[in-house]
């Protein structure tokens, strides 16, 4: 097997990790929103903004997972120029016909800025409008 394979494989695991991190991450954000409306409408105020605090930090908490995680399963390729334009493209493919297509997009380049520490704009491995 060539390493073009071997590369592409890697870049479709990782963006399906990535899109099961933002699936995740928007599923448990929907659960804390509804947790609080009915925490509001019972006046359990502190139970309120303790919800209000889980929100704020849900998002930072599982890129920081997804990072962990991408990080075992790409090894030396995390890295690569290469396998992040290939898990953008996978990426897209995936998230193509969401609703929400545009937090699926900023999701993962949260992902992505955090592993590359990117500074400016990287159009080929990022989604940019």
């Amino acid at each position: 097997m060539s390493v073009e394979p071997i590369k592409r494989n890697l870049a479709r695991n990782a963006a399906a990790a990535i899109h099961s991190a933002f699936d995740d991450y928007h599923n448990e954000f929907k659960a804390i929103t509804r947790r609080a409306r009915e925490r509001f409408e019972r006046r359990e105020w502190a139970q309120w903004q303790d919800d209000a605090i889980a929100r704020l930090g849900l998002r930072k908490e599982m890129v920081q997972r997804v990072v962990a995680g991408l990080r075992v399963m790409m090894g030396e390729q995390v890295h690569s120029t290469y396998v992040w334009t290939a898990i953008k493209e996978a990426y897209a493919r995936l998230i193509n016909q969401r609703k929400d297509v545009e937090l699926a997009e900023t999701f993962y380049n949260s992902v992505m800025r955090c592993i590359l520490a990117t500074v400016g704009v990287e159009p080929a491995r990022e989604f940019v409008w």
